[in-house]
C-alpha cells in the first residue's frame, strides 16, 4: 500500500464498506468509495504491521490443530482480550472464532465508525416491540452489534465509558464478592492505559 511516506512493510486484505452505507445515491456513493480508498491506502491509518498476528489463510479449506485448550467465540472487545490473556500462558493453545472480517480501516476514523451500522459488518438485530420506546419506528429499534474483529467496539467512534459505580456496588451488595466498583476500578485503569494523567484524572 503506497503512501506519501513510502510503502507499508506489511500487507493485509482490507475491506471496504463506506460506499455501501450510502444506498443508491450515485455521486455520494462514488465519493465515499474514493474516501474509503484514500483511508485504506494510508499506512498510518491501516497500520497493517500491528494487526492481529497468527492469522492464516487456507485456500483449500481450514486446517486447525486437532485440540485446543480454549476456544473463545466472538472476537469483540471482550473475546479478543480473553483470548489474548489466555495465550499469555506458556503451553496453552487458544482459538478465537469471529464470524466477520478484520476491522476495516475506515472504522478507525471516528466520523465513519457508525457508517458500519446496517451493513454486513452489523448483525442487524432489532429490539422487541415495546410501547414506551422507539415510538417513531413502530416500537422497534435497530440494535447495532458489530460483526467483525473488535465487535461493537469498532462501531462506537472511539467513545468509551466506565461502568457506573452504583451497578458494581449493587452486585457487591447482592453477594457477588470481588465485583464492587473499587474492586474492578484497577482493571478499568489497566485497560485504559491512560498516558495523559495531567489532562485526564485516572
Amino acid at each position: 500500500m503506497p503512501t506519501s511516506g513510502g510503502s507499508c512493510e506489511c500487507s493485509w486484505s482490507d475491506s471496504s464498506f463506506l460506499s455501501g452505507s450510502c444506498g443508491n445515491t450515485g455521486g455520494l456513493a462514488f465519493f465515499m468509495s474514493l474516501v474509503d480508498l484514500v483511508i485504506r491506502s494510508q499506512c498510518s491509518v491501516t497500520d497493517p504491521c500491528r494487526r492481529a498476528t497468527g492469522r492464516r489463510s487456507f485456500p483449500a479449506g481450514p486446517v486447525y490443530p486437532e485440540e485446543l485448550d480454549f476456544v473463545v467465540v466472538g472476537g469483540g472487545v471482550a473475546g479478543s482480550v480473553v483470548a489474548s490473556r489466555l495465550s499469555e500462558v506458556a503451553g496453552w493453545t487458544v482459538g478465537l472464532l469471529e464470524a466477520g472480517p478484520e476491522e476495516p480501516s475506515a472504522t478507525s476514523v471516528p466520523a465513519f465508525a457508525s457508517a458500519a451500522m446496517g451493513t454486513d459488518l452489523d448483525w442487524r438485530y432489532l429490539t422487541e416491540p415495546q410501547g414506551n420506546a422507539c415510538l417513531g419506528t413502530g416500537g422497534i429499534c435497530a440494535w447495532p452489534r458489530g460483526k467483525m474483529l473488535g465487535g461493537t467496539g469498532a462501531m462506537t467512534g472511539m467513545m468509551y465509558s466506565r461502568g457506573h459505580r452504583r451497578v458494581y456496588d449493587g452486585w457487591r451488595d447482592s453477594g457477588v464478592v470481588g465485583w464492587g466498583y473499587e474492586d474492578v476500578l484497577p482493571y478499568f485503569k489497566k485497560s485504559e492505559r491512560n498516558k495523559n494523567t495531567d489532562m485526564v484524572e485516572p
